[in-house]
């Protein structure tokens, strides 16, 4: 039995059908509800996500624009229409199996840095950006996949934070509750809260800039609309859901699985920059198509410099030597070993204190003809306790030994 027949059971279906879903309970998050796979070795899933239509749990929000209702039991005012937020779109993307392309995933050129651009292009003249109105606008993309029975499906979007569009929307926010404060009799500062509102919006640019790209793709991999009733928010969300289903009982099916769950890490993040990726040969033909991650083919290369800035940060931080010749703690004889070779027993050969005769290690020797030594000694070999009598008050006695 080869590898490739050994993929699926042939008793196993591997289609599947969303008609017996009622319409009327379930959100069917599919353009199609009879699907089938001529692939051998994948399975449709239909799996349930549930989102709860209560805006204070977190699943949803109101949407904007929307109307209000009173509850009759309650008494509460509730939103009509509610948007699903940025946890339950996230659930129902884990749910699709969403891949999300980090080395593409990233900022881009605003249109308005894209209009200088070619302008400069076009005069000669470079852009002043220091005093620009767009300079503080930020643009986003992020590139996502989800497994299909046809292959990967790829989806991109993208999103721009203009500071103008921000300030117009503050400004409308910050009338409402200028109007809303004067009905109640309150003391309102238009102005105030409209700055204090622009420079916070400003410091949070660029993690509003990266999350709307992601929520877009969501909505448009998974096929969600915009808004929903409370009443189809409480529906179930089905999802269409693309997975391997190989027959783990062939040992050759085994064996190639295991060869590409080693390698996966290497093939989604790269290899390390000081490793060489490791190549394992294909058990069957159908190993790449078992494990394989989406192609995207316009991906960057990854830019592995972390460790390297690092380096140079720690070395640049790294304090002066010390201006005094005081041994290290693991130095009992004293003296700044330079880079000499120190001798292997800890001592050097026929060397003695010009002094008090004793023998010297290598480091205090090599430390006595470095150019601090010879500016303190004078060219002498002195062991520590003699190097503080040259020293003195601090100073070394100028001349040779004695």
């Amino acid at each position: 039995m080869t590898a490739s027949a050994a993929l699926v059971k042939p008793e196993e279906s591997r289609g599947l059908d969303l008609s017996q879903y009622d319409p009327q309970a379930y959100n069917i998050l599919s353009p199609v509800l009879k699907l089938d796979t001529a692939a051998p070795y994948l399975r449709l899933r239909a799996v349930e996500v549930r989102l709860d239509p209560d805006t204070n749990k977190g699943d949803c929000y109101a949407a904007p624009g929307t109307k209000w209702s009173k509850n009759r039991q309650t008494g509460e005012l509730l939103p009509v229409m509610v948007a699903p937020s940025k946890p339950g779109l996230l659930k129902i993307a884990s749910a699709a199996g969403l891949v999300i392309d980090p080395r593409n995933s990233r900022r881009i050129k605003p249109d308005s840095c894209e209009r200088c651009i070619d302008m400069a292009r076009a005069t000669g003249l470079a852009a002043r950006c220091g005093d620009c109105n767009c300079r503080f606008d930020v643009a986003y993309q992020h590139i996502g996949a989800v497994r299909t029975d046809a292959g990967w499906r790829i989806v991109k979007a993208s999103y721009e934070w203009n500071l103008d569009a921000q300030r117009r929307k503050i400004a409308r926010e910050g009338k409402k509750k200028l109007a809303k404060a004067r009905e109640e009799g309150n003391a309102f500062d238009l102005d105030g809260y409209i700055e204090d509102r622009v420079h916070q919006v400003i410091a949070e640019r660029y993690g509003l800039a990266e999350t709307k790209p992601r929520l877009r793709l969501v909505r448009a991999i998974c096929h969600l609309r915009q808004a929903y009733t409370r009443e189809e928010m409480a529906r179930p969300f089905v999802v269409v859901r693309t997975e391997l289903a190989p027959d783990y009982a062939d040992p050759e099916t085994r064996r190639a699985l295991a060869a590409k769950a080693i390698s996966s890490g290497a093939e989604i993040f790269g290899p390390a920059e000081d490793e060489r990726p490791v190549a394992h040969a294909p058990v069957a033909e159908v190993v790449d198509d078992l494990a394989s991650e989406p192609d995207f083919t316009d991906a960057e290369g990854h830019a592995d410099v972390v460790a390297d800035s690092v380096d140079e940060e720690q070395h640049e931080d790294e304090p002066p030597l010390p201006e005094t010749s005081e041994p290290l703690p693991d130095e009992q004889a004293g003296g700044y070993d330079e880079g000499g070779d120190a001798d292997p027993d800890g001592e050097a050969d026929a060397v003695s204190c010009d002094d008090c005769g004793g023998n010297l290690t290598a480091n205090v020797v090599a430390y006595c003809q470095s150019s601090r030594g010879r500016k303190e000694f004078g060219g002498a070999n002195c062991c520590y306790e003699c190097q503080k009598k040259r020293r003195g008050n601090g100073r070394a006695q100028k001349g040779g030994g004695a």
